[in-house]
């Protein structure tokens, strides 16, 4: 099958050197080395990524859940000041058994649904008022918050410790007010019980991973006491903290991050708190290492597997070389020519255009299952000539040639496999002489295939930014040399940021999907190309285009994106998914340069998204190249 070629100095290089094995395991060790750094670096700075995303995230989530429980009790503190004051005005005013307070506190209780009960206590301890169940008759005069309010004249309010509450039966907290009283005396409290449940049911709802955990705790005047956790460790009124908490927020007092093993589950967590603004609470918000470190975690595994695999495979090319280098010093023509290029296609051509010989990807790529289908048939008849269609006759084909090429050899056609399907592709042909006499032709190709999906964006299916670039300067190139209209599009899909936050990622990722379809079917012509320029940005060059023609596609693509009413709650623009668009048209005799059309199309677009977004911005260029300002007077459609 093979033909023997006369040894050549091309085929002295193959032959061993005097230490072979030593130089390619010196090769082979720098070589897995470089990998393992490159892999190690890039691992390394992932994990620092993620977990400065983690503390982010836990900053976030505890500002937001700071502020939310800071409203609340500033409410109840307002409402309790407001029950203490109408307790105070019917005393002083002599009121008939209080006969207006229970309405009013009931009204107040009635605004402050997170409550479990509104009581009120006199100067004795008797509960007088109680809005939620049975006034008990024990007395609160033992409470601890009673005998403080009792000695401290100057003490108007308190959060109490944790406890259980004799009417509720349940954990609570009490929001305690003075009732002021003649001379400044004590005259009774207004209480406020809300239960622990109703904190860690607000706990409950934040997205913490399986294992977070969201803290209630005292301040340092309360000794950091613990009031409600969720996913609960420890006991409620606990004073145990760890010594890196106590450190961090000894440094700041108010807010900060630290990372430590906090609880009795000893779980790893970054934690981040806040002290609610005048209140001595302290909310934690901790987010486990071992949820946020998953997916870092899954990609060193990966990194990892692909050292390993690099080590594997380098390691079985380091062997098979060794061996080659040992049992074959001297390859024929064809076998070196098979080991050179084993990731191309190889085909050999005798002079009368049979194939004499064919390497596997040779017969993966024009569909053979073995050898008998290439080798001895008429090579050009089974790749050009397929129902005689192909401008490529065996007088003019490059593969038959016996001359050499007078260029680089290189050539773009389309190749045919045995079951007539097509495909893009890129060969060279090498004539082989022997003694002078052309003895037929190697020829090796590629598959241009995947260099074709290298240049298109994964989601949206449409060109990437790098191929938009390529096609923007040949588009310009061609504009110049006839003299036509050009225009581009810049299209920025509203407020997507908070569709994201609306919906998730998922339903954004089809989003822009979707609206990449929409602008594909508003494309006139094959020649127009739509791209995604980057995140929620789309773009779309029109050669040969005016102003008018280039609103006509804009208009479409709004058109095709309103039928698909696609719901955005998140949108001041309105409630469905819209673009906005900015268009610059350049007339055949304009000067500029495509960093003037760039900029004019981005600064439309950004006028179309200052104006209230879902609109087009359009303007035609006149100004020469380098005007002071490339974008006045555009025209809005």
């Amino acid at each position: 099958m093979f033909r023997k070629r006369p040894s050549s100095p091309a085929d002295a290089a193959w032959r061993p050197t005097a230490r072979p094995n030593l130089n390619l395991l010196v090769f082979l060790l720098l070589a897995n080395l470089f990998v393992y750094a490159v892999l190690g670096i890039v691992a390394h700075g992932s994990y620092r990524e993620i977990k400065e995303k983690a503390a982010a995230r836990s900053r976030s989530l505890n500002a937001l859940l700071a502020e939310n429980v800071t409203a609340e009790l500033a409410r109840i503190k307002l409402g309790l000041a407001a029950c203490a004051a109408e307790v105070a005005r019917e005393r002083r005013t002599g009121g008939a058994a209080n006969a207006t307070v229970p309405d009013f506190l009931h009204l107040v209780r009635g605004q402050l649904p997170m409550l479990a009960n509104l009581i009120v206590i006199d100067r004795s301890g008797t509960v007088i008022f109680s809005s939620d169940h049975p006034a008990t008759t024990r007395s609160a005069a033992d409470r601890a918050y009673f005998q403080r309010f009792a000695a401290d004249p100057s003490l108007t309010f308190q959060i109490s410790e944790p406890l259980i509450g004799w009417m509720v039966e349940k954990p609570v907290m009490h929001l305690v007010a003075r009732i002021p009283g003649r001379d400044s005396a004590f005259d009774g409290l207004v209480v406020a019980s809300v239960t622990l449940d109703w904190f860690i049911a607000k706990f409950q709802a934040m997205d913490i991973g399986d294992q977070g955990a969201v803290v209630l705790r005292g301040d340092a005047s309360r000794n950091f006491d613990l009031l409600a956790r969720f996913r609960p460790t420890g006991k409620i009124g606990e004073t145990t903290v760890s010594d890196t908490f106590r450190a961090t927020i000894a440094a700041n007092p108010d807010h900060g991050t630290y990372e430590a093993n906090a609880g009795n589950d000893n779980i790893h967590r970054m934690f981040s708190y806040r002290k609610l603004d005048g209140f001595p609470l302290i909310t934690l918000v901790g987010l486990a290492s071992d949820d946020y470190l998953e997916e870092w975690r899954q990609k060193a595994a990966s990194l990892l597997a692909v050292a390993l695999g690099f080590t594997f495979m380098s390691g079985i090319a380091g062997t098979i070389i060794v061996r080659t280098w040992r049992s074959r010093a001297e390859a024929d023509a064809q076998i070196r020519l098979l080991l050179d290029y084993t990731a191309s296609g190889i085909v050999g051509i005798d002079p009368q255009g049979r194939c004499t010989f064919c390497n596997p990807a040779a017969l993966r790529m024009l569909g053979a299952k073995g050898e008998p289908d290439l080798v001895g048939r008429d090579i050009h008849a089974i790749i050009h000539d397929q129902g005689g269609d192909h401008p490529c006759r065996p007088a003019s084909c490059p593969m038959l040639a016996e001359a050499p090429p007078t260029d680089q050899g290189i050539h773009r056609d389309v190749f045919r496999q045995l079951d007539g399907r097509s495909f893009p592709v890129e060969y060279w042909a090498h004539p082989q002489r022997k003694k002078g006499e052309f003895i037929g032709t190697v020829v090796t190709f590629i598959d241009l295939r995947d260099r074709l999906l290298a240049n298109t964006d994964g989601l949206t299916e449409l060109a990437n930014r790098h191929r938009f670039d390529e096609a923007l300067a040949d588009a310009w190139t061609q504009r110049l040399r006839t003299e036509d209209d050009f225009a581009l599009l810049l299209i920025d899909v509203d407020h997507f940021k908070a569709y994201n936050d609306t919906y998730g990622h998922i339903a954004g990722d089809d989003c822009l999907r979707q609206v990449a379809r929409s602008i594909q079917r508003a494309l006139e012509r094959d020649g127009d190309l739509a791209a995604r320029y980057g995140g929620e940005e789309f773009a779309c060059i029109l050669p040969g285009t005016d102003e008018a023609g280039a609103q006509r596609v804009a208009e479409r693509i709004r058109a095709e994106l309103a039928g698909l009413a696609l719901s955005h709650e998140g949108s001041s623009a309105g409630p469905r998914v819209t673009v906005s668009i900015g268009i610059v048209a350049v007339p055949p005799n304009c000067p500029a340069e495509i960093k003037d059309v760039l900029r004019a199309a981005d600064a439309l677009l950004y006028q179309a998204k200052a104006a209230g977004r879902d609109r087009v911005c359009a303007r035609t260029l006149e100004a020469p190249a380098r005007a002071a300002d490339p974008t006045p007077a555009p025209t809005e459609a």
